[in-house]
Parts: C-alpha cells; sequence; structure tokens
C-alpha cells in the first residue's frame, strides 16, 4: 500500500469517528426501517471528484465498495466504516476518503423532521467503461495485468468474471446481433489472454476481433 494513502485511511478513520459517534449510533434509525415508517433518506449535496483514483487503476486495482454511513440530524457525518470491502485496502481506504467530503440533507420521519440514520450505499470505482472510450482504448497489456490482479484477488472467482471481460464480450454480442450474424460464442478468455500476453501493445479489442474472425 502506498504511504500516501495509508495516511488518508488513517486520517479519515480519526476524522469520522467523533465524539459522540457512539450516541449517534444508537440513536440513528435503519435507513429501511425509516423508509417504511414514511420518512425520506439522507440527500446527498456534494460529491467530492474521485481525482487520484487512476494511480490504482494503472495497477490493476478497482472494485466496488460498500460503505456504512451514520448522518446526523444536522446532515453531517458521524462515522462511516466499510460494510463491504473491495479486497483492497487502498481502494478502501480511497473510497471513505471520498465520503468524508460529502455533504449531505439530513434524513426526515414522516412528520418531515430530521433524524439521524444508518445506511448503506456502494461506490463503484471500476476502471472499464464503454462509455467513455477507456475500454476501447484499453491495451493488451493493461487487460493481462487487469487479469492478474483479479486472478490473485479473487481465486474463488473464473477469470472470465473480470468485469472489463465481461463489458468487452457483452460490447461484440451486441454488435453481432445488431449486425444480424450468428451470435457464436468468441473467443474464450484465456485465448485472448494468452494472445494479449505475446502481443502486449496490441489494443484488446483488435485482437478480440482478429480471434474472433
Amino acid at each position: 500500500m502506498s504511504k500516501r494513502l495509508s495516511q488518508l485511511g488513517a486520517l479519515f478513520a480519526m476524522a469520522v469517528l467523533l465524539p459522540g459517534a457512539a450516541s449517534a449510533a444508537e440513536e440513528a434509525l435503519d435507513a429501511g426501517a425509516l423508509r417504511a415508517a414514511g420518512g425520506s433518506l439522507p440527500v446527498m449535496t456534494y460529491a467530492p471528484p474521485s481525482d487520484g483514483k487512476e494511480a490504482l487503476f494503472a495497477r490493476g486495482i478497482q472494485g466496488m465498495v460498500r460503505i456504512r454511513v451514520i448522518v446526523g440530524t444536522d446532515g453531517a457525518l458521524r462515522d462511516a466504516s466499510i460494510a463491504d470491502s473491495s479486497r483492497s485496502p487502498e481502494l478502501d481506504a480511497f473510497a471513505l476518503g471520498l465520503v468524508g467530503r460529502m455533504t449531505f440533507q439530513p434524513a426526515k420521519d414522516k412528520a418531515g423532521q430530521p433524524v439521524a440514520v444508518i445506511a448503506h450505499f456502494p461506490m463503484e470505482l471500476w476502471k472499464d467503461s464503454a462509455m467513455d472510450g477507456t475500454l476501447f482504448a484499453k491495451s493488451c497489456g493493461d487487460f493481462v495485468m487487469d487479469a492478474d490482479w483479479f486472478r490473485q484477488t479473487f481465486p474463488e472467482k473464473r477469470p472470465d468474471q473480470l468485469r472489463g471481460w465481461l463489458l468487452l464480450t457483452g460490447i461484440f454480442v451486441a454488435q453481432r446481433y445488431s449486425a444480424g450474424a450468428k451470435l457464436g460464442t468468441g473467443p474464450d478468455f484465456q485465448t485472448v489472454y494468452d494472445a494479449c500476453r505475446a502481443k502486449p501493445k496490441r489494443k484488446l479489442v483488435d485482437m478480440y476481433r482478429q480471434l474472433e474472425s
């Protein structure tokens, strides 16, 4: 773990565990119970930019972090902790750092009065996207690095469950379908992985397309 992100996680932990956090936790309502009783959840009024995630992405680190928060009656963050880890301490610390800079309007009960609430929400910090073009610009070498990180971090999962791979194969299936071509199965994960190891500078989409034909 980098020294900077280690310090970030430590500083954030001290910042959110404010005096009175324990009592806030005892008095806070569960988000599900609040909604069932006709109340409303906190509304985020500011989400900080996720600058800095590129340093993690450059090493293949990515994923989803589920965070438990307590938002007070004044909308201030009373506590935040990891409910479900991404399995990367650095990514978890980065996500907590983002949450620590968010601002909220408080939750309200059915009568419209502010209440403290315990809520959970996922923070998705994924490297590849078809929307912003990053997937189409991805190199074979980058794909291999992501696959190696995924295999090491999630040994119980199949390598073809890597999110970038699922996005890639989904795009090609959609293209074949829209063109009226037979769907087929396309090249398997290991075939593309091995070819990419041999030619790391080649674009991943070009490699996939060549192996598909």
